[in-house]
């Protein structure tokens, strides 16, 4: 694993805390919002692993459709 993916999924983690949190504060859309963040950064580290990297979240969920779903 590269430092670009352990940062990403570092993040993913810290994204999911701050969602838990917000859900306990009555934030359910920060929550939402938080969440996405966290499975984005989480998709980006799995399409790093291949050597791909893209700077749309458009771009990101077609290549993780195409590489890790298919």
């Amino acid at each position: 694993m590269t430092a670009e993916q352990r940062a990403l999924i570092q993040k993913g983690v810290d994204d999911l805390r701050a969602a838990q949190e917000s859900l306990r504060t009555g934030s359910n859309s920060f929550a939402v919002t938080q969440a996405y963040r966290a499975m984005m950064n989480g998709a980006e580290a799995l399409l790093l692993e291949n050597g791909l990297h893209y700077s749309s979240h458009a771009d990101v969920i077609s290549a993780f459709s195409r590489e890790w779903v298919k």
